[in-house]
């Protein structure tokens, strides 16, 4: 039961990063600064 609780709180953790992807971006920034450019690069071309 304790999987399916940490499953549902992982989608709903998705669903909301994805909807407010703005403000996930620039607490991102405001945490890590310039190291926001590497990370994404990863993501991108990786």
């Amino acid at each position: 039961m304790e999987l399916l609780t940490q499953f549902a709180d992982l989608i709903k953790f998705l669903i909301d990063f994805i909807l407010h992807i703005d403000v996930h971006l620039a607490e991102l920034v405001a945490q890590y600064g310039t190291w926001v450019y590497a990370i994404l690069f990863l993501i991108i071309f990786l």
